[in-house]
């Protein structure tokens, strides 16, 4: 006695179709829920009422820091900024940036931006963490055009931001074509 091992109902995708409701899937898996829900008890203020943020950053910084943090609370603390005081050539500055926070599973450093006032591109990097890694810090070098403040902002897994900002003074300028 053969048993019929045909299925009662066929589902055939195409292999287009099948991706698409797959990437859906992973996608909707990723969104962080708390984003929707309406804090109550959230009495912070706008990044745009610090008055220290303000007074460092450019129009053109600040256009930037709205499509990226809109308005957002951003307090001073955790992340620490370290560029030297003065820069003899804009080429090529050292910067060291790190976050103070422990890195968990469900507590971590999602990403540090940094930020310049006079550079013709304000964002000039942004490094992204996971939980893997043991210590959210980052070393690297950056151009910069002139005299100015640099600003560092972390974003942490609780959905809060921090900054530090620093000022260089910089002898010999970087970044000076005018058509970037």
């Amino acid at each position: 006695m053969k048993k019929n091992l045909k299925p009662s109902r066929s589902v055939c995708y195409s292999r287009r179709s099948f991706q698409q409701k797959s990437l859906q899937l992973v996608l909707a898996a990723h969104i962080p829920w708390s984003s929707f829900s309406a804090k109550a008890d959230d009495t912070s203020t706008s990044w745009q009422e610090d008055t220290t943020l303000l007074k460092i950053t450019s129009p053109k910084q600040r256009k930037v820091l709205v499509n990226i943090y809109g308005n957002a609370s951003i307090k001073p603390g955790k992340v620490k900024l370290s560029i030297p005081t003065l820069a003899e050539n804009g080429h090529s500055v050292a910067l060291d940036a790190w976050v103070e926070h422990p890195m968990e599973t469900q507590n971590f450093v999602k990403n540090l931006q940094i930020f310049t006032e006079k550079n013709p591109l304000p964002q000039v990097a942004k490094f992204t963490f996971t939980p893997q890694v043991a210590k959210a810090s980052v070393s690297t070098r950056i151009r910069l055009a002139d005299t100015q403040h640099i600003l560092a902002i972390t974003e942490l897994s609780d959905g809060s931001f921090w900054y530090d900002t620093t000022k260089t003074i910089v002898t010999l300028a970087a970044c000076a074509d005018p058509y970037l």
